[in-house]
């Protein structure tokens, strides 16, 4: 049974600003823009193993039990590419899901939640083109919804 909507929640968010921990990059900062109330683009950047990375992905917002609005459950699916501008031969590129607790009032919200990831990351080693299995851990993602 779903969840009542309160009166004063927002119909669907429009932007969240996250901070979080993890891999590739040990901090990471992005903001996530919706463009429809399920689907969304983000930028971002972040610190890691590597001194800069630059990443952008999309995704699909799949709401348990459904709608936006008071407390909710986020599992997105979507792809993310990282490229690490000091290492301009790198990067990453995965096909991940956050998996999120929301809680969205009438003007504002947060998100505390996870992204794990799978896909391939590739380089040059020694004059070598090379492609290997890569991964995305975040353990804890925080994020302001406006």
């Amino acid at each position: 049974m779903p969840l009542p909507l309160p009166a004063d929640a927002m119909d669907h968010p429009h932007v969240m600003v996250a901070a979080s921990a993890g891999l590739p990059n040990l901090l990471d900062a992005a903001v996530e823009v919706f463009v429809t109330d399920r689907v969304s683009v983000e930028a971002g950047a972040g610190v890691g193993l590597l001194p800069l990375s630059v990443h952008a992905g999309g995704r699909w917002s799949a709401l348990a039990p459904s709608g936006w609005g008071g407390h909710r459950f986020r599992a997105a699916p979507g792809a993310t590419v990282y490229v690490f501008p000091s290492q301009p031969q790198e990067g990453l590129g995965v096909v991940d899901v956050d998996l999120a607790w929301v809680y969205t009032g009438r003007v504002a919200g947060v998100s505390v939640g996870a992204r794990l990831g799978v896909g391939l990351a590739w380089g040059v080693v020694t004059d070598r083109a090379k492609v290997e299995p890569g991964l995305e851990v975040v353990p804890l993602r925080i994020a302001l919804v406006l």
